[in-house]
């Protein structure tokens, strides 16, 4: 069994937005734990990984990120 729950999404600038956490009562390597309701989350594109965030603090991150938004070509209209 994988030790962690991992939700891919994708900004709509095109850039690949990863939420991990180590699972329930799993040892894993994330910056986060279900247990403690927070987890670690990784932009492509940023320096860091933002680590042992509450569900606002992700909120309050990726509205940060927004304010340097495009869209990506795929999603532009014509």
């Amino acid at each position: 069994m994988v030790p962690h729950n991992i939700i891919k999404l994708q900004l709509p600038d095109g850039r690949e937005v990863s939420i991990i956490q180590n699972g329930n009562g799993r040892d894993g390597d994330a910056y986060g734990h279900a247990e403690f309701f927070t987890c670690e989350v990784f932009v492509q594109g940023e320096d860091d990984v933002e680590a042992h965030m509450t569900l606002s603090d992700v909120f309050q991150y990726l509205t940060k990120l927004s304010n340097d938004w495009t869209l990506a070509k795929e999603f532009q209209d014509d």
